[in-house]
């Protein structure tokens, strides 16, 4: 919604109250955007919802204070639930670990997803 972040508020309100995940999440953007500690909260809710670009947001949170093992559990659960990003966000965090291993099949999850979405970018063939 852009244009008037008042309204986009109002409306993200009313569609969370009404159940909606994606609603609780672009609320918790919205208000973590505008500094506002109960942004946190309505991201916290989406991912304990299953929602997995809360998940990244929430880890890139604790990335950004240094969190890096709660920043970690968060890159896990949104690369669980598909995220290309959050898989090689955790590639990086485990690589600097030491865990090579791991950090080589979260790298090689995150390139077969962006693989994948590259795919669909393509023009059908005549």
């Amino acid at each position: 919604m852009k244009g008037d972040p008042n309204k986009a508020e109002a409306v993200y309100r009313r569609a969370k109250e009404a159940g909606s995940v994606v609603a609780a999440r672009h609320l918790g953007l919205l208000l973590a955007e505008r500094g506002d500690a109960a942004g946190y909260a309505y991201l916290q809710r989406a991912d304990d919802d299953g929602d997995a670009i809360a998940a990244h947001a929430i880890a890139v949170a604790h990335s950004l204070r240094g969190e890096m093992d709660s920043a970690e559990e968060a890159y896990r659960r949104a690369d669980e639930r598909g995220d290309a990003n959050a898989a090689a966000n955790l590639g990086v965090i485990l690589e600097k670990r030491g865990d090579t291993e791991a950090a080589k099949s979260a790298f090689t999850r995150a390139h077969e997803r962006l693989k994948t979405h590259a795919a669909h970018l393509d023009p059908p063939k005549q």
